[in-house]
């Protein structure tokens, strides 16, 4: 039985979990204001709150008590800060995690009204971003039917600080939504999620927050009776919806500083003192992990402390210390390789001496940890040295400006690194103009990622001025950094002069029509870039008319990736003349239309991948598109995803599929074909299959048929192409309301199938029973390798079928069950299988 507190802990819990049905979902105005404010104490930060929330003195008080001996190197200030958040009193509407969420969702007078909450929130951001951002699959949920709310395909935002489980039985229990009546259930894809529990009044509960202002799309929704699961991704906007604050890392026991800390000077010389800070799994990782080439500390919540035994123990190769027997052997081991004397002479005293470097390690991701820019100044130090690592991801780590600079130190001495992401991690325009000089020394570096660093133009003017000079960097990632048509403007001048520059990444940023016309002028000069993203820039038609001149004179350009910047049927127009240069054209959600789906008909000829996703093109469209793959002798892949073809244009190109002799990818989700569509898709597929042993035939392999609602019908259908189809590999039938019959037919199909190595059916309905029919058929199938069931109901007696099967199938190697509510006893049966098994994969 639960005790009073633990009873307390879930009920509060609950509470944040399920207050999902407060969001607006609609789009408001970025929340900032308070990211100038400065850092000061809790009982500072909380003072302008009383007037509304008159207990919150007193909560602060305990947190702060609470959190004399904080975690994550956070100062108890801000520990108590995330603990205060976490805390509830009566009124609850008076409880400052309540008042906070309520004015983060108000779309009246939110920015007066947030202006006494800039110092809590300045202080509980900078706590925040000072936990290493995590990504994976978490909950939350309602006892309400809100699916009505969420549609496909669409961003939303939760404006609110969202509290969510990791464990999907949490929301089954009846503390949460329990297992019956009328309940909505988020499954969330994060990418910057934060781990409060070391910080949270109720260290038990399994809470991950994720941050105010996070965007989502609308992935899709599946029905179970009185049960309806959304699945969300975040997706980043291209302009931060939640002003970040500039990161300040004060000392842990110290005063909390006021200003953020200024510039120090580089250490010229590695520091190789033997680190008194310990962290024994990260010791333990690395001592695994030696000898290896490449070595992966990726989100092992990792502090700048860290960097000493990272540099120490793994970069220069250095031995732990062991004791007792271990002790023993190692010591033993020594004497007779002759190393014990020089063992000895390094496990003296803290000196300083010049260690043997690791020989093996090439390449190094210390990504989404908190490494800061004192981490930075560690591995800096040691890759001025260093002669080995050629990789190293830093990505999410907090380094801001100052970290850069350190490692721009370093660049200009390295010579083995060539590639470094640096993802993340709010450098700015003067971390830009550090790195950018170091590119005009460096001279290994050939990859080099900085999207996400808030650059802006100014950033993009000093790499430009680098660009112009650097001679070995051939990839460059600036997207999502503020980028407008000035810093365009500059980088276009630098491809006009740089000879070596391949690819280069200006996604998410905001160079509009003008800055397309920049990077259109440098095209007509450039010889060597290759591959340009410019996807999230609303470009337009007219800038699309610049970039499409500028093709007609260009001839090494072959992927240009343009989805998301609003081109629509006059700049199709203009692209589809210049497709006679480019090899591989990326318009996915352009609303190019009907219209424009016939200009790029007429350029099929010289193409060999195009992307049309999300372009609102119909059957009309469908018709053009098919018209020309009929004589097609060129195109490989064709993406028409989220468009809205139905049955009629499934029809077309199923009619095209029977003469056409190239295509081998046709990726065709979520565009409404349903049974009808699946019908003329598989009539399709028993004619297009492998005939005869002529080179000159390429049959279709793989499908992709998510979200088409084609239901048992329409898996009845395919199932019957599969006994006869010989070339297909890969079919996605996710989302599509396909129950136990849908199954069965599928099920069937596999028993006399020999090539299809790939199925998706999660996010469907197939229970127990269809579950058992996919277990009979894997005790035959000799081909399927990746089977991904997930959300499909499967429940305890399904994963026991597929247990069964697995004893046998020496074939299949991935197996996704995940959100199929199944058992502890049954997970058990399935680990010990995946024990036994080592090369599948069973995800639960």
């Amino acid at each position: 039985m639960a005790t009073s507190d633990e009873s307390e802990a879930i009920a509060q819990h609950s509470l944040r979990i399920t207050d999902v049905v407060n969001e607006p979902l609609a789009f408001l105005t970025p929340i900032g204001g308070y990211e100038n404010m400065p850092l000061v104490s809790l009982e500072e930060a909380v003072k302008p709150l009383v007037p509304f929330l008159p207990a919150v003195q007193s909560h602060a008080y305990v947190a702060k008590q609470r959190c004399e001996h904080p975690t994550d190197d956070l100062t108890s200030d801000e520990s108590a800060s995330i603990m205060l958040y976490t805390m509830s009193w009566d009124p609850e509407d008076k409880c400052l995690y309540a008042a906070l969420n309520k004015t983060l969702r108000s779309s009246e007078n939110r920015d007066r009204n947030l202006k006494p909450w800039h110092l809590y929130l300045r202080l509980f951001l900078n706590a925040l971003y000072r936990l290493p951002p995590l990504r994976g699959v978490a909950y939350r949920g309602v006892k309400l039917n809100i699916k009505e709310r969420y549609h496909k395909d669409k961003l939303i935002v939760w404006w609110a600080f969202s509290s969510t489980t990791t464990t999907f039985k949490v929301l089954e229990s009846e503390q949460f939504l329990g297992p019956a009546g009328e309940r909505t259930i988020f499954e969330i894809e994060y990418e910057s999620g934060r781990d409060i529990r070391n910080h949270s009044f109720f260290p038990s509960e399994d809470e991950l927050l994720l941050m105010a202002a996070t965007q989502f799309k609308v992935i899709s929704k599946l029905n179970q009776d009185n049960l309806c699961i959304i699945h969300l991704k975040e997706t980043p906007p291209p302009f931060p919806l939640l002003h970040p604050v500039p990161l300040i890392v004060p000392p842990v026991h110290g005063p909390v500083l006021q200003e953020p800390i200024a510039s120090a000077s580089v250490s010229a010389s590695p520091k190789l003192s033997k680190p008194e800070h310990r962290n024994r799994d990260l010791e333990r990782n690395i001592s695994e992990q030696k000898g290896k080439s490449c070595v992966d500390l990726c989100a092992k919540d990792l502090t700048s402390r860290d960097m000493e035994i990272v540099v120490y123990y793994l970069i220069y190769d250095n031995q732990f210390e062991f004791t007792g027997i271990k002790w023993l052997i190692f010591k033993t081991s020594s004497l007779f390789s002759g190393t014990e004397k020089q063992n000895t002479a390094n496990d003296k005293g803290n000196h300083t001496y010049l260690p043997n470097q690791n020989k093996t390690l090439t390449t190094l991701n210390l990504s989404s940890n908190n490494i800061g820019d004192e981490g930075a100044r560690h591995l800096a130090d040691a890759l001025t040295n260093n002669t080995t690592l050629t990789t190293l991801n830093l990505s999410s780590n907090n380094i801001g400006p100052k970290g850069a600079r350190y490692l721009a130190n370093a660049l200009t001495h390295n010579t083995t690194l060539t590639t470094l992401n640096l993802w993340l991690n709010n450098i700015g325009p003067e971390g830009a103009r550090h790195l950018a000089d170091a590119l005009t020394h460096n001279t290994t570096l050939t990859t080099l990622n900085l999207s996400s660093n808030n650059i802006g133009d100014e950033g993009a003017r000093h790499l430009a001025d680098a660009l112009a000079h650097n001679t070995t960097l051939t990839t460059l990632n600036l997207s999502s950094n503020n980028i407008g048509h000035e810093g365009a403007r500059h980088l276009a001048d630098a491809l006009t002069h740089n000879t070596t520059l391949t690819t280069l990444h200006l996604s998410w940023n905001r160079l509009g029509g003008e800055g397309a016309r920049h990077l259109a002028d440098a095209l007509t000069h450039n010889t060597t870039l290759t591959t340009l993203h410019l996807w999230r820039n609303q470009i337009g038609d007219e800038g699309a008319r610049y970039l499409c001149d500028a093709l007609t004179h260009n001839t090494t350009l072959t992927t240009l990736n343009l989805t998301l910047t609003e081109i629509g049927d006059e700049g199709a127009r203009h692209l589809a003349d210049a497709l006679t240069h480019n090899t591989t054209l990326h318009l996915s959600s352009n609303g190019i239309g009907d219209e424009g789906a016939r200009h790029f008909a007429d350029a099929l000829a010289h193409n060999t991948t195009l992307h049309l996703s999300s372009n609102g093109i119909g059957h009309e469209g469908a018709r053009h598109l098919a018209d020309a793959l009929t004589n097609n002798t060129t195109l490989t892949t064709l993406h028409l995803s989220w468009n809205n073809m139905g049955p009629k244009g499934a029809r077309y190109l199923a009619d095209a599929l029977t003469h056409n002799t190239t295509l081998t990818a046709l990726i065709f989700d979520a565009n409404g074909i349903g049974d009808e569509g699946a019908r003329h898709l598989a009539d399709a597929l028993t004619h297009n299959t492998v005939r005869h042993s002529s080179f000159q035939f390429q049959a279709l392999t793989t499908l992709i048929l998510d979200a088409n609602g084609i239901g048992d019908e329409g898996a009845r259908h395919l199932a019957d192409a599969l006994t006869h189809n010989t070339a297909l590999t890969t079919l996605h039938l996710s989302s599509n309301g396909i129950g136990h019959e849908g199954a069965r037919h599928l099920a069937d199909a596999l028993t006399h199938n020999t090539t299809l190595t790939t199925l998706h059916l999660s996010w469907n309905n197939i229970g127990p029973k269809g579950a058992r029919y996919l277990a009979d058929a894997l005790t035959h199938n000799t081909t399927l390798t990746t089977l991904r069931l997930s959300s499909n109901g499967i429940g305890d007696e399904g994963a026991r079928h597929l247990a069964d099967a697995l004893t046998n199938n020496t074939t299949l190697s991935t197996l996704d069950l995940s959100c199929n509510s199944i058992g502890d006893e049954e997970k058990s049966l399935l680990n010990n299988l995946k024990k036994r098994k080592k090369h599948v994969e069973i995800n639960l």
